[in-house]
C-alpha cells in the first residue's frame, strides 16, 4: 500500500508590542513566533517509513473501548494488523456533539505504550490532539497492541493513524 502525506503542527502568534518600545517605530513593533513550528512530508526516506493509514470513528460501548492494533478496520473496511509496525502519527478529535472528555491511553493489558507506559490524554469535546512518533514508538506486537479508550455511553473518538 502506498501511504503519502503532510504532518503539520503549526502555531503562528503576532504579538504587539506595547507603546513603550521607543526604538521601533508603531508599524514595527509586531513579532511574529512562528520557528518552532513542524511540517513533515512522509514518506521522506527510510528513516520515517509509513506504509499503512487507518481513519475510524471509534465508538464507545459503555464508556469504554479498546483499539486492538493487531485488528484495526481499514479504510476499505478490510481487517488489517500494524503487527511489526510502528504508530509514526495519530491524530485524534472527539465528536462535537459529546458531552464530555473521552481519555486515550495505554491499554491496561498488552498495552501499546506510544508516548511511554504511563501515557494518558483527557481530550475535550472541541479539543483536538495530534501525536507525531518518528519513529520512536514501539513495534506492534502480541504484548503490545491496545490503546485504551475511556468517557461516557456511546461517545465518538475521530482517529486517523499513520503506521510505518
Amino acid at each position: 500500500m502506498s501511504v503519502a502525506g503532510t504532518l503539520e503542527m503549526k502555531l503562528t502568534v503576532n504579538e504587539t508590542l506595547p507603546g513603550n518600545a521607543p526604538a521601533s517605530a508603531a508599524s514595527k513593533k509586531v513579532v511574529t513566533h512562528d520557528q518552532w513550528n513542524l511540517t513533515q512530508t512522509f514518506p521522506v526516506d527510510p528513516s520515517l517509513p509509513c506504509t499503512e493509514v487507518v481513519s475510524v470513528e471509534a465508538t464507545l460501548v459503555a464508556g469504554a473501548l479498546t483499539l486492538d492494533l493487531t485488528a484495526l478496520t481499514a479504510t476499505n473496511g478490510a481487517t488489517r494488523s500494524m503487527n511489526g509496525l510502528k504508530l509514526q502519527m495519530l491524530f485524534a478529535r472527539p465528536d462535537p456533539a459529546n458531552a464530555n472528555p473521552i481519555i486515550i491511553k495505554t491499554g491496561a493489558t498488552n498495552g501499546y505504550a506510544f508516548k511511554g507506559a504511563a501515557w494518558s490524554d483527557e481530550i475535550k469535546p472541541g479539543q483536538a490532539s495530534l501525536y507525531f512518533g518518528n519513529e520512536q514508538a514501539p513495534d506492534v506486537g502480541a504484548s503490545a497492541k491496545n490503546i485504551d479508550l475511556t468517557g461516557t455511553g456511546s461517545q465518538k473518538l475521530r482517529l486517523e493513524m499513520v503506521f510505518g
